[in-house]
């Protein structure tokens, strides 16, 4: 039903990451944003409501870090979206007891949105790596 329409809204929503274009990512979310992180099998709250999520997104813009996100397969099916992630985090300068400048950190993710009204109001990320 939805499918053209979602499918451009996640792909808006990765190039808003890379970009850190916060405002672009603000204004694809539903105001009722919820956002969690699966792994292991421990389901962890990150943000619930718009102000959580914008605090997340404003911890992105970061001097010590580049992050690249890049989708690897979409899976679309009325307002779900299922899509495969792979995330790369450069570092820019040594991280204490951490990285060391231009380490690179990847993993592979699996992200599920579900939307309201062509708004993204819940993302799941299930950790693979």
């Amino acid at each position: 039903m939805y499918f053209k329409q979602i499918k451009k809204i996640i792909e808006n929503y990765v190039d808003s990451l890379n970009s850190l274009d916060i405002s672009k990512i603000i204004s694809l979310v539903h105001q009722e944003i919820n956002i969690y992180s699966m792994k292991n099998g421990k389901i962890i709250k990150l943000a619930f409501g718009i102000e959580e999520f914008k605090s997340i997104l404003n911890s992105f813009d970061l001097d010590y870090q580049f992050i690249y996100w890049k989708i690897l397969n979409k899976n679309i099916k009325n307002e779900v979206a299922e899509i495969t992630i792979k995330q790369k985090i450069f570092f820019m300068e040594d991280i204490p007891d951490g990285p060391k400048a231009w380490d690179m950190k990847e993993q592979i993710s699996k992200m599920i949105f579900k939307f309201e009204k062509l708004k993204i109001k819940n993302i799941f990320i299930i950790h693979k790596n």
